[in-house]
């Protein structure tokens, strides 16, 4: 009879405590995340590595100068958009929207730290106004600005230049007409994405997460 007692008190002894071991070490182990590129040419020091930072571009917006301090603590979607869009536009305008934009905007505690930046550029005189009406998008979450095309796009990525080479696939004049990039908030380029493929969208939001969480150092639930 007592050695039946032992056995059952080791037995839910075990219950209890293996479990709760497991639980001990799981709290102490840190969170293990994927973690996304850095992008354009870095230098490798002593003591450190220093990575490729965009600085110092100015573009003209609706209430004038604009420059990298109006983004300060913001991440940054970058495209380029030509004046012409949606009916002739180098991104696919009302997918990007459908599929990223609106989840930015519908979801504003999540992203508020997030802020689109799109130069537009074209042969004709470019009335900004009218595009954000015709495009119906927030002027406090989407800026469109003209001004010194090649501020952001003239860097090696993904071994080359897109602002000095052209498109091949797409036939654009410039390589940087087909991408969007993604930006920290120390302005290093941290994800490079095609603008004419919808899957690219889902990469870019899953992508701005990771990022999140990267500078969060915690769970950053989607």
């Amino acid at each position: 009879m007592k050695s039946k007692t032992t056995q059952r008190i080791v037995i839910f002894a075990g219950i209890l405590i293996v479990p709760a071991f497991f639980i001990f070490l799981f709290s102490k182990a840190s969170p293990k995340y994927s973690t996304i590129p850095y992008f354009g040419e870095h230098k490798i020091t002593e003591n450190d590595t220093v990575f490729y930072t965009v600085h110092g571009f100015q573009f003209d917006g609706i209430k004038g100068k604009l420059s990298e301090k109006d983004f300060e603590g913001k991440y940054l979607i970058v495209s380029i958009l030509f004046n012409t869009c949606p009916h002739n536009c180098n991104i696919p305008f009302e997918q990007f929207k459908y599929f990223f934009y609106n989840d930015l905007a519908k979801n504003k505690s999540k992203f508020d730290d997030v802020h689109l930046l799109s130069q537009v550029v074209g042969d004709s005189i470019i009335d900004l106004e009218t595009m954000y009406n015709y495009l119906e998008i927030d002027k406090n979450r989407w800026t469109l600005a003209i001004g010194n095309e090649n501020a952001i796009y003239d860097v090696n990525l993904l071994k080359k230049n897109p602002w000095q080479t052209a498109d091949t696939v797409n036939g654009f004049e410039r390589g940087a007409y087909g991408l969007i990039l993604l930006l920290d908030k120390q302005r290093h380029i941290r994800g490079v994405y095609q603008c004419n493929r919808t899957s690219e969208f889902d990469r870019l939001e899953d992508e701005l997460v990771l990022l999140k969480r990267e500078d969060d150092k915690q769970w950053y639930k989607k």
